[in-house]
């Protein structure tokens, strides 16, 4: 579950929240279920990351169109998509000037039964003028996930936290591009 919440120079807040499915195999294949509202009202996209096979693709559900993009040999899935902001998230990431971070260990604490360890980066942003953000992470190495998230910058605070964990192994045919929709291969823009 993602929670955002923006907050105007006035003070009034807006909140939007977002479920998604997760899932990964052991081979380490990633396929995550999003509704967005802003896409043909709240149409279904699935992303859908396969480094042994070396594609991406973004699956549109009402309109059975599939966009897939080559990716380099051994790209790991993790590293990869939708799913994956960079420190601070998207708010300081747009913000140019020359960056700084400090990182302080957290401790543990367990999530869904997952033993995970914490982070917390505070990111300073020196340009036109000086911005500060945090982001908070509770991760596990051993399984390559982050159970909470919390980034907050610029009157902007994201939360994503894991839920329903289940650890069984999802079937094989999650992460392949359904044979009846039609596919466009893209071609990554550096």
């Amino acid at each position: 579950m993602t929670e955002r919440v923006d907050t105007a120079p006035a003070g009034e807040s807006t909140t939007h929240a977002q479920a998604s499915k997760f899932y990964r195999d052991t081979a380490g294949r990633i396929r995550i279920e999003r509704n967005l509202p802003e896409l043909m009202g709240g149409a279904l996209l699935i992303e859908i990351v396969d480094s042994g096979a070396g594609f991406l693709a973004m699956l549109i559900v009402p309109t059975k169109q599939a966009f897939r993009m080559n990716l380099p040999p051994k790209t790991p899935a993790s590293s990869i998509g939708m799913a994956t902001i960079g420190p601070g998230g998207v708010e300081l990431a747009q913000e140019p000037g020359v960056r700084t971070s400090k990182t302080e260990s957290l401790g543990k604490r367990t999530i869904e039964g997952l033993d995970l360890d914490a982070s917390l980066t505070t990111i300073t942003v020196e340009g036109r003028r000086t911005i500060t953000g945090t982001d908070e992470q509770w991760g596990s190495k051993e399984l390559g996930l982050i159970g909470f998230r919390h980034i907050s910058a610029l009157g902007v605070q994201t939360t994503s936290q894991i839920q329903n964990t289940t650890r069984t192994e999802p079937d094989p045919s999650l992460f392949s591009i359904p044979p009846d929709y039609s596919i466009q291969d893209e071609t990554p823009q550096m």
